[in-house]
């Protein structure tokens, strides 16, 4: 029996996991990059067999099995290390973790290359993990460890997978139920290019070749804020601390945080809602201060989807502080637990934009001036602590109170 759906014909669909590339038992099924630098699958009609096995398992053409929390927690890892490098309160670090020290398993997850290509990868490795840890505000690519994961669950070894929903969806397709397997699913905004990435910080700083790269960075006093912080050398080997840039100086980081360069799947993404794909769900907990915890700590919102995501808390629950949350609350303060992304206007140019024009170009479009609110904002974020900004605002209400009652 032939099928009459092609996945080379899937459009704006397409999330670019790559199942249906995994699966094609000619390999005539390859990811090329598109003019915008998003993966996208093309056939080999040359070889390919119409035998349908693509169509099969695509999570765009099929339906998910997504799960209702069976429990929603507020939390944070008492590994203060730990809890720094991660963009919220490290519940990948402590899974991982548990999954490689305790269970000799492996986990899989995303790390950036020196080109600032996005890649997963499957390791035993802490060192390796390291690397994963953090936000990274593009999308990687998994071809390459479907079938490495398969051949750790057929020898009884456990893997972690954390990534985007579609992601795990993806691997979920692929080898259907299986034991050995725990998911993570991350509560996700939308992917930029990660090819388009590469190319604009190579062509803003040309000179340079990253060794340590983080998109969202904490200090000692504050919650995690949105912007670059890199390590890198210059071609005569010169390592160079640069400054962080906040999102609200730089186009790209910009354009992500308004949705203006997200895949075109994004924006119709199925898994934006309060049900989930993974065995736990994690993110930015966006009601953090509702909960007794210590509030020098960013939370992580976690949901224990399904009975194997309930093992795996119980394991590391000693691990962290945490609190039950409110999940009707954190559903309505977090859009992506509800609705896809908007499609902006902007991001009909985008792509083109990165390309054409230059930096300053970029910045006047997609970066707008802030008002004074915002500086001081910004200002009392990166060089104050939370008890001195406590302490100023309500001074600053005393003020005001006694102005409106003269």
């Amino acid at each position: 029996m032939k099928f009459k759906k092609d996945i080379s014909t899937i459009g704006e669909q397409c999330t670019g996991c790559g199942a249906c590339s995994a699966i094609c038992p000619l390999g005539c099924i390859q990811m090329k990059v598109d003019a915008e630098g998003f993966r996208m699958p093309e056939i080999d009609h040359t070889v390919c067999l119409n035998c349908g096995k693509c169509v099969k398992i695509c999570p765009a053409y099929n339906d998910i099995i997504q799960y209702d929390p069976v429990r929603v927690l507020a939390a944070a890892s008492y590994d203060e290390e730990g809890c720094q490098r991660s963009s919220s309160g490290g519940v990948f670090y402590e899974a991982a973790r548990y999954v490689i020290q305790s269970l000799h398993g492996y986990v899989c997850g995303a790390v950036l290359d020196d080109d600032l290509q996005l890649k997963h990868i499957v390791t035993d490795s802490m060192r390796d993990v390291v690397k994963m840890q953090g936000s990274k505000y593009i999308q990687s690519d998994i071809t390459g460890c479907y079938s490495e994961i398969q051949n750790h669950l057929k020898k009884h070894q456990v893997v972690l997978f954390c990534g985007t929903p579609c992601q795990v969806a993806g691997i979920e397709h692929f080898l259907g139920k299986t034991n050995g397997l725990v998911t993570m699913d991350l509560i996700c905004h939308g992917t930029p290019s990660a090819y388009a990435f590469s190319e604009y910080m190579h062509k803003k700083y040309p000179e340079e070749k990253y060794f340590d790269f983080s998109f969202r960075q904490k200090n000692i006093h504050t919650k995690s804020l949105f912007s670059y912080h890199y390590f890198s050398k210059n071609k005569k080997g010169n390592m160079k601390i640069a400054k962080r840039v906040l999102s609200s100086q730089d186009p790209f980081y910009q354009a992500f945080l308004n949705g203006d360069n997200y895949r075109e799947s994004c924006y119709i993404c199925k898994y934006a809602k309060d049900s989930r794909c993974g065995d736990i769900t994690i993110g930015d907990c966006a009601n953090y201060r509702a909960y007794e915890l210590p509030l020098n700590k960013e939370l992580s919102t976690v949901c224990i989807n399904t009975e194997n995501g309930e093992k795996m808390w119980n394991a590391i629950s000693e691990r962290f502080c945490s609190a039950t949350a409110d999940y009707k609350r954190e559903v309505q303060l977090n859009a992506q637990l509800h609705t896809p992304a908007r499609r902006t206007i902007q991001r009909n140019v985008f792509y083109k934009d990165i390309k054409q024009m230059s930096e300053y170009s970029l910045k006047q479009k997609y970066c707008p001036r802030k008002g004074i609110k915002v500086v001081v904002k910004d200002f009392f974020i990166w060089h104050t602590t939370p008890e001195i900004r406590d302490n100023f605002k309500q001074g600053f209400q005393g003020v005001f109170l006694k102005r409106r009652n003269k």
